[in-house]
């Protein structure tokens, strides 16, 4: 078959097939010996090859996963990495949904949360959407999904078992925020830490490492005229990291923003950019892509691949004393219209 797979009905090519190798045993970096981050990147149990998701460093080999995101491989150069993430395959995606949908409303946002979302600039719109990611109110609500999903609930990431228990992720307290597919179905939900420590701030619900890992996709944040019932329709659309950041640039400016969920997974946006028609793409990078290799290389490829593919694509840019990412910049300058 060559060096290359057939990707999936409905995705983007080309993908790399595993090379012909043993089998390793994969569990999760902690941290990953290239980025210094823990979560979402990989390393084989004897410790000597490991997957960076974020960068290449110095002597990464390029592969890709079955969403057409690129990762690197270190180390032995003929191991034969997970070409999916590991563990049992999630749910249906509208078990998902209604799973996901009962979660967030046995929760509450609590003032705090919504008071830091008020003052980041979110909608009143998206805020509703939010709630607080508080353990204290999970067992309860673990228990009340197996006795209503009892046949699909261990298909759901993020919900497991816990000393026979159920019981859903563990994460700490954050905001928790549903990631939507386009159908409008709550297919993740993500949360983002009030004390992140070493691992990243943002952090999706998940089983892993012995249950499924969430599913990962582009999450739109619609404008005000585009809060309505019916097909979405943008000939422009913003692609930019961050669930919270993406809702609002789009409040701020009227275009559909794109949330990407990580500079280097901007290949998920591809089916999103398809959907609503787009023809012109606008990316809004962190405003450190010109000092941070890693960042400046995913959108050198993102400008690249969607142009290639007859896309008009424009890179947004800012002065970064406005703030780092563009949801920043926009509310520094809103803030000194007000004042004036």
């Amino acid at each position: 078959m060559g060096p290359y797979m057939t990707p999936p009905p409905g995705s983007d090519g080309p993908y790399l097939a595993p090379p012909p190798a043993r089998e390793e045993a994969w569990r999760e970096a902690r941290p990953c010996q290239t980025c210094g981050r823990s979560g979402w990147c990989s390393v084989t149990s004897d410790g000597r090859t490991w997957i960076c998701r974020r960068q290449a460093g110095p002597d990464g080999q390029e592969r890709r996963d079955r969403h057409g995101v690129p990762y690197w491989l270190h180390g032995d150069p003929t191991a034969r990495t997970p070409v999916a993430p590991a563990g049992p395959a999630p749910a249906d995606r509208d078990v998902l949904d209604a799973v996901y949908r009962d979660l967030l409303a046995g929760l509450e946002l609590e003032p705090d949360h919504r008071q830091a979302l008020v003052r980041r600039g979110l909608p009143e719109y998206a805020i509703r959407r939010c709630r607080t990611w508080n353990r204290g109110r999970l067992a309860s609500l673990a228990a009340r999904a197996a006795r209503e999903w009892p046949d699909t609930i261990a298909s759901v990431p993020g919900w497991r078992r816990n000393r026979g228990r159920p019981a859903w992720s563990g994460l700490p307290r954050g905001i928790a925020m549903p990631r939507y597919d386009l159908a409008g179905r709550v297919v993740a939900v993500q949360v983002r830490l009030d004390d992140p420590g070493p691992g990243g701030k943002y952090r999706y619900v998940s089983s892993r490492p012995d249950g499924p890992g969430p599913v990962m996709v582009a999450s739109p944040a619609l404008p005000p005229d585009m809060r309505r019932p019916g097909p979405l329709v943008a000939e422009r659309v913003r692609l930019t990291e961050g669930w919270l950041g993406s809702w609002v640039c789009a409040e701020l400016t009227g275009v559909l923003t794109v949330d990407v969920s990580g500079v280097a997974m901007w290949p998920l946006a591809l089916p999103v950019l398809r959907e609503v028609r787009c023809r012109h793409v606008l990316l809004a990078w962190d405003a450190d892509w010109r000092a941070n290799p890693a960042v400046r290389a995913s959108l050198r490829a993102a400008v690249i691949s969607l142009r290639g593919s007859g896309y008009r694509v424009q890179i947004e840019s800012w002065d970064p004393a406005l703030g780092r990412g563009l949801d920043d910049a926009l509310m520094t300058l809103r803030g000194r219209e007000v004042a004036a």
